[in-house]
């Protein structure tokens, strides 16, 4: 888990009652350091965990991806979203035998039981729920897999900029992340479970995947029709 630690007072109890009770799992956390994380950490117990001054934290791209981009792109924030995946997975023991990864965030709620056997989900391959694909990209709020395919998930940031650069990518996450991972031979396997998603200044989205009603007919990328925006 990783990033800002957004109401997850409100969600925590879901994590608990839908995945943890089922499984023996180990939490690993990055997050920014406010007044919320000795709570934060009191509540979920993790593993190992990194807490970090936000103005402390950087990142870095090429300023091309401030052009190959929409117009509703927040572009360093995709950045430091994935740089903090990256520095969330990086605390992971590589020795511990883990059937799955699970890689989460901090403001999801899991309204059912997240029951790995019932969607046939198999270690080998992406496995990630349907849904949220915008701009055709590939929903990137949760996904599971083996270590050695979340490693690969996970350091997406490494590419970023190159996948932009070099691959004429847009600067989006959910389009680098549907090209990051089409880049292996590994199959994305997509399944049906619903997520709620939570923002500070917003309410419930409880629409079947978490998808907001009015972003359900999304946007979708065309490389022979992207063009650049100043």
């Amino acid at each position: 888990m990783a990033g800002d630690l957004r109401d997850f007072t409100g969600t925590y109890h879901y994590l608990k009652n839908n995945v943890l009770k089922y499984y023996n799992c180990d939490i690993y956390m990055q997050c920014y350091n406010t007044e919320h994380v000795e709570a934060a950490l009191d509540l979920y117990r993790p593993k190992n965990y990194t807490v970090e001054d936000r103005e402390s934290v950087t990142v870095e791209f090429d300023d091309i991806c401030n052009k190959h981009t929409f117009g509703e792109v927040n572009v360093a924030g995709g950045f430091y979203q994935w740089r903090n995946v990256q520095k969330a997975f990086s605390l992971i023991d590589m020795h511990q035998k883990y059937d799955f990864i699970l890689k989460s965030r901090y403001d999801i709620s899991y309204r059912t039981p997240f029951f790995i056997n019932f969607f046939n989900l198999n270690n080998n391959n992406y496995n990630i729920p349907l849904g949220g694909d915008w701009r055709g990209g590939l929903y990137d709020i949760l996904a599971l897999g083996s270590y050695e395919n979340m490693k690969h998930y996970c350091n997406l940031y490494n590419v970023m900029s190159d996948y932009t650069v070099h691959d004429y990518i847009p600067s989006h996450s959910e389009i680098l992340l549907k090209h990051h991972l089409e880049k292996t031979n590994i199959p994305i396997n997509r399944f049906k479970y619903d997520i709620d998603l939570r923002r500070p200044d917003s309410d419930w989205h409880s629409t079947p995947n978490g998808i907001p009603p009015d972003k359900c007919t999304g946007l979708i990328y065309n490389r022979s029709k992207f063009k650049l925006i100043d």
